[in-house]
This record gives structure tokens, sequence and C-alpha cells, in this order.
């Protein structure tokens, strides 16, 4: 959402005729730079990725005020901390990188490894999102890594919040790798918390597949994920390891192959200020048994 704002005062100082040629020439270089980075960060939708504090409508959409320009956005933005994933029928974005700049923490989220993730155009797996701004239960846990879709363990929390906007002690995620195939692409991240053990979560796209592999370093108690599906998806069918979802003609599952599917319940997720939409939260946990407690393999494909 800021990078739209950013985006267009980028635009208006590029145009600016009271500035020097050269601060015009450096605004926009950066312009262009910052509508890259925005499409990058743009969904099959047209719409804009939910991480930290975003919401649709609040800038126009990036089409519409980029226009046809020849952009085309960037597969990895590391310094953001940001990866695009994209094969037949199937899309993703990553985020491993910093709640923030340190000097401005305050709008970012705790949704270290967190993935959203398409299928067929249509958003599956989502960021739950800001409902609001102000002080309140549901604004602290929608800025939790509880609430979000990375590797986490029940109570284990990387950043430190203090009211709405300060924050405290803060993690960071980073980039191990990233790497594109002829028809896909991987990307592996990882974050060490705050009592000294880590996670790390691996993600590759295929041609209507998307594998993720989450793995917690040290201790692994309370270890599990959390799946938000939007109420575009009606639930069709759930067992141990796998829950399946149809939206229109299209047809979508979250199977678990190392691991198991918990509980399925009911929930909520937010794209717009204020508005509360429903969806159906999907847990995700390691094996009972003590073969690989300490691994999920789990993924999305089509059906």
């Amino acid at each position: 959402m800021y990078q739209g704002l950013s985006v267009m005062a980028l635009d208006i100082f590029a145009r600016s005729q009271f500035l020097s040629a050269k601060t015009r020439d450096l605004a926009r270089a950066s312009h262009i730079n910052a509508q890259r980075a925005w499409l990058t960060m743009t969904h099959p939708d047209g719409e804009i990725a939910l991480f930290n504090d975003s919401w649709f409508g609040e800038v126009p959409r990036p089409r519409d005020i980029i226009g046809d320009a020849d952009l085309e956005p960037a597969n990895l933005l590391a310094d953001a901390g940001y990866a695009r994933l994209e094969a037949d029928g199937v899309f993703a974005l990553m985020d491993a990188g910093s709640i923030g700049p340190r000097w401005n923490p305050g709008h970012g989220h705790a949704d270290f490894l967190a993935v959203e993730a398409d299928v067929g155009g249509k958003r599956f797996i989502v960021d739950p999102g800001t409902f609001q701004y102000s002080t309140g239960p549901r604004r602290a846990f929608e800025r939790s890594a509880q609430s979000h879709n990375g590797p986490i363990r029940t109570g284990v929390e990387p950043v430190e919040y203090r009211g709405c906007f300060r924050v405290g002690r803060m993690s960071r995620a980073e980039f191990v790798d990233y790497a594109t195939t002829t028809d896909g692409a991987s990307v592996r991240g990882r974050l060490r918390l705050p009592d000294g053990s880590s996670v790390q979560r691996s993600v590759d796209v295929s041609p209507g597949h998307i594998r993720i592999t989450d793995e917690w370093i040290g201790d692994a108690d309370g270890a599990r994920v959390r799946l938000t599906v939007p109420d575009d998806w009606v639930l069709r069918d759930q067992d141990f390891n796998l829950v399946t979802f149809r939206n229109g003609a299209e047809e979508a599952s979250i199977y678990v192959d190392s691991g198991r599917v918990g509980d399925v319940t009911h929930g909520d997720w937010s794209c717009r200020y204020l508005e509360s939409r429903h969806a159906t939260i999907v847990e995700l946990r390691p094996s009972d048994d003590t073969s690989d407690p300490r691994r999920i393999v789990w993924g999305v494909r089509t059906t």
C-alpha cells in the first residue's frame, strides 16, 4: 500500500520543474525501480499483497497508475525480503525479511516466512490482513506471528509490540537461496527466534503445484502452521492429510506429506479496512509419533 504512495510521489518529483535536473533524474530512476517493486508485490488479480499494514482501495491498483508501461515484476526483492514465484496455474509470494526499517517498524507484522498463494488466478492462502489501526485484541492478534502462516511455535513471538505502532525487540528473517527453473521457481528462508531456536521454510513452485517444507531447529515445542483460506473457497472434504476446497469451477487441495492436518475451524480475514470477512482456518502439525517431530511437508495443488 505504501509502495503505491511512494510511486505516485516519485512521479510528482520527477515532473516538478522547481527541482534541479539532477534531482529529477534521480527521482525518475527511483520511480522506475519503485514501479517494478510494486508490480512484484501484486497478485494476478491486480490487487496488492496484504503483508504488513495493507488493504485494498487505499491507493489505486498498480496498473491503473503504471498503465501499459513496459515494466515487468522482479523475481526477488532481496533487500526488502520478498520473493515472487510463478508457474502454470499457481502463484506465490514469500516474505523473508525484516518487519520494516529499524527506524520505522510500526506498520510491520510478524509475518516472517509467510506466503500468499493463488490457484487459477484466485487467492487461496491469504494473509489475515489489517482490519483496524486502533488498539485492541484484534490488531494485536493480526500483527502477531500466531495469526500468520509462517512456521510458528505456540506462544513464541519474534517481535515485541508496544501499542499500536511502537515495537521493541525484533527478529529478522533472511533468504538462504532462490532459483528459477524452466517451469517454476524455488526459495528458502530462515528465521532465528528469541529463545535461540530457529525455523526454516522452503517453497517450490511448479505447474499446478506449490510444495512447502517447514523445519524447526532446536526447540520445536508447539510447532504448527496456521493457514487462512478466504470465504470464496468452500470446504468440500477433509481428513488427516488432505483438505479440499472449491471456488466456482476451480478446485484446490491442501495436502500434508509429513505431519498431519489438525483443527479445521472458522475464522476471519480482512482485505479492506474495517471490513471483516469469513475464512476457513486449517492448522497443520508435525506427526504425533517421534519419526519426524520437527518437520511439516505440505503443499497446495490443483485438482
